[in-house]
């Protein structure tokens, strides 16, 4: 693991690490808490290697002095629930397997664990010698491990454990902070390779978190989305269509969240954005479909792509906005009960149902039963 003032972090689970692995490699950039003696009082190997803008110098600096046959990679803001540690061993039996790759849940919130994106990262493999870091930032070991599957006749395998990151959890200056760092690292990544669809999906996707909206559109035109692998190339479409949304280009963005749909069609974020670009063009029974659609989907635990995770609150939310934006007020307000019933502290339903009860007559929301009309223009709260 790479780290710097991670004292906290570590002391929360290392110490049950420690019980399940042969060794641990830490390089360390630069910490001035107490990271490093923490470290060697449970008999970490700490390496010291000054701070570069570079997250594979560090990460092969580290694989370097791992003697394992096998390294499982972990960052200070990650955790493994405690049973997968005693589960880890039963993986490395498997004679045929180089990698293994884990599902890696990006929490957005601490408070609200509900709000999290995922996505798939080869965490565990066999400690070899073409098995290496490449990137400054976004790494990536896929190259690696292909040439070693290559080379000895072993394949991949994606593994039920899962990654709980934390490491995006952050509000403020400190989320600033992480952006620019990251942006600034993109960047560099591209004046050397200014090709690579890989850097240029995450410019994509850094100047969207940032509100950089004219970057992260030129970045989506340089984009040749299809040469992404599956789950990038939805994220892609799905990026490029917020991007698009902000510059009111609502067909635009309609065509790119079409695009990712034919890879995905059970995408819950798909819908759900689907839908609300579809009430901006006014077209409000086609987006309440879609509203529902989003719903649906949301409401299957195995849903296969679950990408980006939709709280069920928010899905139902977007029903009632349907509604709200249609006229049907009574249904609007049904639905915004309901996201408020799934979460307390869904923000934006009691404002709809200010809203509501602000505008309209108790006798009018009572006795309608309106349904969705796509000619009905409403101006609704933000």
């Amino acid at each position: 693991m790479i780290v710097r003032d991670e004292e906290n972090n570590l002391r929360e689970w290392l110490p049950e690490a420690a019980n399940h692995v042969h060794e641990i490699v830490a390089v360390d950039t630069g910490s001035k808490d107490g990271t490093v003696a923490f470290l060697k009082s449970v008999g970490a190997k700490v390496y010291h290697q000054e701070w570069a803008e570079d997250f594979s110098l560090h990460r092969n600096y580290g694989l370097s002095n791992a003697t394992a046959d096998w390294v499982l990679i972990l960052d200070a803001d990650e955790r493994l629930k405690r049973v997968h540690w005693f589960t880890l061993s039963s993986l490395l039996k498997n004679e045929d397997v180089m990698a293994y790759s884990f599902t890696v849940k990006n929490y957005h919130s601490t408070r609200d664990l509900s709000n999290y994106d995922t996505m798939k990262s080869y965490r565990l493999f066999r400690n070899h010698h073409d098995i290496k870091y490449t990137g400054a930032v976004h790494n990536q070991l896929a190259p690696g491990i292909q040439k070693a599957c290559r080379q000895t006749g072993m394949i991949t395998q994606h593994s039920y454990i899962t990654i709980e990151h934390y490491g995006y959890a952050l509000s403020g200056k400190a989320k600033e902070k992480k952006h620019e760092r990251i942006y600034k690292m993109v960047k560099k990544q591209l004046e050397e390779k200014p090709e690579d669809e890989y850097y240029l999906f995450h410019k994509l996707s850094i100047c969207l978190a940032m509100g950089k909206f004219s970057e992260a559109r030129k970045a989506a035109a340089e984009l040749e989305i299809d040469r992404l692998r599956p789950e990038l190339r939805i994220q892609a479409y799905y990026k490029a269509a917020q991007v698009e949304m902000h510059f009111n280009m609502y067909q635009h963005a309609r065509a790119y969240i079409r695009h990712a749909l034919l890879i995905a069609p059970d995408a819950s974020f798909l819908h759900y954005l689907l839908s609300n670009i579809l009430y901006q063009m006014q077209r409000y029974s086609a987006g309440l479909r879609s509203a529902y659609r989003a719903l649906d989907y949301a409401r299957i635990k195995s849903n296969a792509t679950t990408l980006i995770h939709l709280p069920l609150d928010e899905c139902l939310c977007n029903v009632g906005l349907g509604y709200l934006l249609s006229m049907n007020y009574e249904q609007a307000d049904e639905y915004f009960k309901q996201a408020l019933a799934h979460n307390s502290e869904n923000v934006l339903s009691p404002k709809y149902r200010e809203w509501i009860r602000d505008k309209v007559e108790p006798s009018e929301l009572t006795s309608q039963n309106k349904q969705p009309s796509d000619s009905t223009a409403i101006t609704y709260p933000s």
